[in-house]
């Protein structure tokens, strides 16, 4: 079914109004990552629950991008067209920058939980070799250094 042109403007409207949104989302998320208050769990449940809606409004401007699609085989009204895709544009760019920003944020965190558990594995083994848990066969297997 092809839409007329205002429902064509409306859509394109709409569009407009959920990239909005998914900006206001992806702050949602920089923010997110760089609340230290939050612990890894609540982070992890409350970055889902944010990816969720991220993937409600995709797949709703997909939506409606296929009624865009669907118009324009029938219309040349190329240039209301392009003056929405120039005020889409920057928003998109602004989603990717908070997306890369995020990404790098998720892995210096991932980096963090790594070193933590290491630590915790090397705070394990010492505890054990030093409550005799660990059989090192009468060789020393930590060194204490003194300063």
């Amino acid at each position: 079914m092809v839409i007329s042109e205002k429902e064509f403007v409306d859509q394109l409207e709409r569009k407009k109004i959920l990239f909005d949104e998914m900006l206001a989302l992806s702050e949602r998320q920089l923010l997110l990552f760089g609340d230290k208050d939050l612990n890894e769990g609540d982070v992890v449940k409350v970055f889902e629950l944010l990816i969720d809606e991220r993937k409600t409004l995709i797949d709703l401007i997909d939506g409606i991008q296929a009624e865009i699609n669907d118009f324009m085989e029938y219309s040349s009204n190329f240039e209301l067209l392009e003056r929405y895709q120039r005020q889409i544009g920057p928003i998109i760019v602004n989603i990717q920058n908070n997306d890369r920003q995020v990404m790098q944020m998720a892995q210096d965190n991932l980096r963090m939980l790594g070193n933590k558990l290491q630590a915790t594995r090397d705070n394990k083994m010492a505890f054990q070799a030093y409550s005799g848990e660990i059989d090192t066969g009468g060789k020393g297997w930590f060194i204490d250094r003194k300063k």
